[in-house]
């Protein structure tokens, strides 16, 4: 069915950057009296509209919503910013929760995930991510252009909802090198176990988990597991979060398959809300304050080299700087591509392929790859301190000196821990 409330609606649903840090206006001093007197109707319109749909009389408190708004652009030019701010914020989530509401009207927001539902839980977050977590929700955004197109791609072409893409705001905010304390790696916070069960290489030269391709490839995979097992995506999600065994356990208890009547850990009752609540903004960013072209689509170029080559040498050739090559290659945990693959394929920044490959090729054959000595010099040994240990000991074991396991380990004094992990390059200087 149409949408309903012509111009007024438009200006609350398309003119709105909005929900900048609102709080309760009430809760502000207002020291013009003048302006206070001009703001008690407005104020006036806005908790009568409040009230209105907490009757359920949708269509009068639309009615309230939509002159407020007007009344409030009309006052704009004598208020103070953050005054109009608030109360502009104030207005747009009454006039969301009005949409939500309306049985007359098919919601403005959908997802290909699950229906959006519009609760206390849901809206928890959506106040986070606009207010406090605007931040960090914007900078989420600004990194997942770099990756969502080709993993939407990716969940298409495993007959998977592509929303599901947005799950990964939550899991690491698109931060390639994100770690959780249980050592979680990755967009997709694999630990060590599950992510070698999804089929994802780990190993000294390279972590698949951090490979933006082949960890979106391995969450697909879990993904589709789950949903074949719980048979909706916020159990899934729950799932995915938490563990199957919790989730089943919290289904057999309360006899159930309603999510949002399950007892979960806190951290998954929060999950699939703070995932609506990121669908919800990403779906109508205006409405939000938030930019609407963040998911413009930049691809990366890939190029294959047939040895171990240092990244160094990579960034020189591609002209551009060894961060952007570091960025590009997450996977990758030393300066180099892995020396047990005769191909490995690189990512570039876009423009930089025909650039890398032209200088690249122009070098002699004995500069473009690592040889075997140099390959063992970036090898490492990671030792495990023990109680009685010393650095003193520790050097002459491994037939180093005291002074390179500082520099290695980055240690201001002689003094080491038990438990700490001290690295060691054998056949480095």
């Amino acid at each position: 069915m149409k949408k309903k409330g012509g111009f007024l609606f438009n200006i609350c649903f398309l003119l709105t950057i909005i929900l900048v840090g609102y709080t309760s206006i009430e809760a502000k001093e207002i020291s013009s009296s003048k302006i206070e007197k001009n703001i008690k109707p407005i104020l006036k319109l806005l908790r009568t509209g409040e009230a209105a749909l907490n009757n359920g009389e949708i269509e009068e408190a639309k009615e309230k919503c939509d002159l407020g708004m007007e009344s409030l652009l009309r006052l704009k030019k004598n208020l103070e910013r953050d005054e109009y701010d608030h109360l502009l914020g104030e207005f747009a989530l009454l006039r969301l929760k009005i949409n939500q509401n309306d049985k007359l009207e098919v919601a403005t927001i959908k997802s290909s995930l699950f229906p959006l539902i519009w609760n206390a839980r849901v809206e928890k977050w959506i106040d986070y991510y606009t207010v406090n977590g605007r931040g960090c929700l914007s900078r989420s955004l600004k990194r997942s252009e770099k990756y969502i197109q080709r993993v939407k791609e990716i969940f298409r072409e495993a007959s998977l909802p592509e929303d599901l893409a947005y799950v990964a705001i939550v899991e690491s905010g698109y931060y390639p090198f994100a770690q959780s304390p249980k050592k979680a790696v990755g967009h997709w916070q694999f630990i060590e176990h599950t992510g070698k069960a999804n089929g994802l290489e780990i190993d000294y030269w390279y972590d698949e988990r951090r490979d933006p391709e082949k960890a979106t490839q391995a969450a697909a995979r879990k993904f589709k597991d789950l949903y074949e097992r719980f048979g909706s995506w916020e159990l899934a999600l729950a799932a995915y979060n938490c563990g199957e065994y919790r989730v089943e356990k919290a289904i057999a208890k309360a006899e159930t398959r309603d999510y949002w009547a399950l007892s979960l850990p806190r951290e998954t009752e929060d999950y699939v809300p703070k995932i609506m609540a990121i669908l919800f903004i990403i779906k109508e960013p205006e409405i939000f304050g938030f930019v609407s072209n963040f998911e413009e689509g930049i691809f990366w170029e890939e190029v294959e080299v047939k040895g171990c080559v240092d990244l160094r040498l990579v960034a020189q050739c591609a002209q551009c700087s060894l961060k952007e090559v570091q960025e590009f290659n997450p996977e990758l945990q030393q300066l180099c591509t892995p020396p047990d693959k005769e191909e490995y394929i690189l990512k570039l920044p876009p423009g930089k392929k025909e650039i890398f490959l032209e200088n690249f090729a122009s070098l002699p054959e004995e500069e473009r790859y690592l040889s075997k000595k140099e390959i063992e010099k970036k090898k490492v040994i990671v030792y495990t301190v023990k109680k009685g240990d010393t650095l003193g000991r520790i050097a002459s074991h491994q037939r180093v000196s005291v002074w390179q396991l500082k520099k290695w380990n980055n240690l201001k004094s002689d003094r080491i821990y038990p438990n700490q992990r001290i690295k060691i390059y054998p056949y480095r200087s």
